[in-house]
Order: C-alpha cells, then sequence, then structure tokens
C-alpha cells in the first residue's frame, strides 16, 4: 500500500511541482517589490524637482500653483510667478502620466497681466477650460495674493512716540 499526502492526492500535485509554482511565486512578489521601490524612488525624485521648481519661480516673485487630474488622460502641475503689479515673470508646468514627467518653462505667458488671463480663461468654453484648469487654479491663487497684499499695504501702521 501506497501512503500518499491528502493534499497530493486531492490536487494531483507532486513536491516538484510544488516547488515550481512556489517558485513562481516568489518570483512574483519579487517583482512586486522592485516595481513598488522604483515607485516610491521616482515619486521622491519628482517631488524634489517640483519643491526646486518652486524655489526657482519664488526668486522671481509671488507664486501661484494649481492643478488638474487627468482620470485617464495625463493631468497637469502649473507654476506661475508674478510681480507686485500682476504681471507673469516666471511659468512652469508639469504634465503627464508617469513619474517621468518634468517641469518645463512656457515663455508664452510671460509678460502677460494674471487679470487678463483671468478673464481669458474665464471666457473659453467648458470643455476648453477643464482643459486650462490647473492654470485658472494658479491664477486665482496669485490674484487671491495680491488682493491679500494690499489689504495689508492699504492699512495705516500708528507710529509711536518715545516721549
Amino acid at each position: 500500500i501506497r501512503y500518499v499526502p491528502c493534499w497530493q492526492a486531492l490536487t494531483g500535485w507532486t513536491s516538484a511541482s510544488l516547488t515550481i509554482d512556489a517558485m513562481k511565486l516568489e518570483l512574483f512578489f519579487a517583482i512586486l517589490f522592485a516595481l513598488m521601490v522604483l515607485q516610491i524612488l521616482g515619486a521622491r525624485l519628482q517631488v524634489r524637482q517640483y519643491q526646486a521648481a518652486v524655489r526657482r519661480l519664488r526668486q522671481r516673485g509671488n507664486v501661484g500653483i494649481g492643478g488638474r487630474k487627468g482620470r485617464f488622460g495625463p493631468g497637469c502641475i502649473v507654476l506661475l510667478a508674478c510681480s507686485g503689479d500682476g504681471t507673469i515673470v516666471g511659468a512652469e508646468v508639469m504634465q503627464g502620466m508617469t513619474i517621468f514627467s518634468r517641469f518645463r518653462p512656457v515663455p508664452d505667458l510671460y509678460g502677460q497681466s494674471v487679470y487678463n488671463l483671468k478673464e481669458e480663461y474665464e471666457s473659453l468654453p467648458d470643455k476648453r477650460r477643464r482643459h486650462y484648469k490647473g492654470y485658472e487654479q494658479a491664477v486665482d491663487a496669485l490674484i487671491r495674493h495680491l488682493s491679500d497684499s494690499e489689504k495689508c499695504s492699504d492699512k495705516s501702521v500708528p507710529i509711536q512716540n518715545s516721549n
């Protein structure tokens, strides 16, 4: 009488086939782990690039940041820098779906007024406007910042006498 382990009798698997299946499973998890590590490293690199771009534009003036998520298409992050009067002095956009996306300058916006851009984006049809959502958010952030700084400069600061 030959005794066969219960699992072998039920499945028909031999110890050799189990070893091969276990090796395949280990290889699958090893590849999955490696891909996760690469994703983490790529995301970290992208965050560093974002921080560097913000620092770069911060040196030029006030910075407004906007973003648009893509459901199935590419998303974007928009960074705009403007002077105190609302003139765009720097613009960079990161657009794409992968960790390989980089910030690229948008020189077409240089010299334009944030107020004119706001009107332009608001006048676009809805379908086209969705494409420029990140730009519109960045412009709105700059306009809010400029209006807040005007409010602060309008307030008179009392002068204290040393008597």
